[in-house]
């Protein structure tokens, strides 16, 4: 699955400026998925989608804590499988679109923003420049529309060996691991986890594995 990074400089900051979250910011670019997706610039922020990063598992308890504090969110996710049964493992697990994120709208006047910053789960607000990165409205909109259509695809991740990652569900959730090796069922690997000071091999699927951060 894709991941979300931040403007083509790779700036992800975690603070804030006095005048930030109002302020308008310069013209770059997302990547999203590996698809550059532009910012613009000298907007009205209120117009616009933020994009929240989070912890492991944390994309729609958060949507729906937003929600309630009359934030709009939205966490992009794909269609289940033709063949996805109705109440299986199969269908039950989420498909993120961009696993530990979340994009969300403050509507005019909305002055609240350490309730959003410092809610449980949160680890930062997309910045750029100081102020909050902000996505277009069409951007996002577009992105519905070819999810509804079935125009993009769930395609599994590719790891090589050594390569850090993050487990994300299971009884190992939120844990740092090593990739080791892709196992003999398609949807199944072998990861190195530190215990007790050494690295422990563990199989798990395929699909809780996401790139670490960084």
């Amino acid at each position: 699955m894709g991941g979300l990074t931040g403007p083509d400089n790779g700036a992800i900051i975690g603070r804030r400026s006095r005048d930030g979250w109002a302020r308008c910011i310069t013209s770059s670019r997302l990547k999203v998925g590996g698809i550059l997706v532009p910012v613009s610039s000298r907007v009205d922020w209120r117009s616009y989608w933020f994009v929240l990063q989070t912890g492991p598992q944390r994309e729609l308890p958060l949507a729906k804590l937003l929600e309630t504090r009359g934030l709009q969110a939205y966490v992009p996710q794909f269609p289940l499988p033709k063949r996805a049964k109705p109440g299986s493992v199969r269908s039950s697990r989420t498909r993120l679109v961009f696993p530990g994120y979340l994009f969300f709208k403050a509507p005019a006047g909305f002055r609240d923003w350490d309730a959003v910053q410092w809610a449980a789960g949160v680890r930062r607000i997309l910045q750029q420049d100081g102020g909050p990165a902000v996505v277009n409205d069409a951007v996002v909109d577009h992105l519905k529309d070819r999810l509804a259509a079935g125009e993009l695809a769930l395609t599994k991740p590719e790891f090589r060996a050594g390569q850090p990652v993050l487990i994300e569900r299971g009884a190992l959730a939120a844990v740092d691991a090593i990739f080791d090796k892709y196992l003999d069922s398609q949807s199944r690997v072998r990861v190195l986890v530190e215990m007790m000071g050494r690295p422990v091999r563990v199989q798990v699927d395929l699909g809780d594995l996401r790139q670490a951060a960084g």
